[in-house]
């Protein structure tokens, strides 16, 4: 069950490399993209985005996906789920930042949309006057 999330060269070589961890931490964004399980999500993510077909994949259950940034999370899981643990990103400096921009461009996404749902200011208590608007994600 839990050799998917393994990084194959521990399998291979016995030595664990903080590189290991973001092996199985791709395996979770492509599993958290999909709702599949591992056993060959990235051969099958892969061949979605080369063939352009990643809505097929993304787990339905999610109505309207963002395909861009989407995309963009894919690509980073795909790298962090690289074979080799030299063909990985490095967490600080590639993928935490991809994931911090992701978490930015969502957060105006909502602040746009709860703009609109937002209760005009004479339902909230005049003495008061606070908006009981709030964000998914403090940045």
């Amino acid at each position: 069950m839990y050799k998917h999330y393994i990084d194959p060269e521990y399998h291979r070589t016995g030595t664990m490399r903080p590189e290991s961890d973001l092996y199985a931490f791709g395996i979770t964004i492509l599993q958290l993209l999909t709702a599949r399980d591992a056993s060959g999500l990235v051969h099958a993510v892969k061949n979605a985005i080369t063939k352009g077909t990643l809505t097929e994949i993304l787990d339905k259950s999610v109505i309207d996906w963002p395909l861009e940034e989407t995309e963009e999370l894919a690509m980073t899981g795909l790298k962090c789920a690289e074979f080799w643990w030299r063909d990985r990103p490095d967490l600080k400096e590639e993928v935490i930042p991809v994931l911090k921009r992701l978490v930015e461009t969502a957060n105006s996404k909502i602040k746009k949309e709860q703009s609109n749902l937002c209760a005009p200011s004479h339902y909230f208590c005049p003495l008061l006057r606070v908006s009981k608007c709030f964000t998914l994600f403090d940045t």
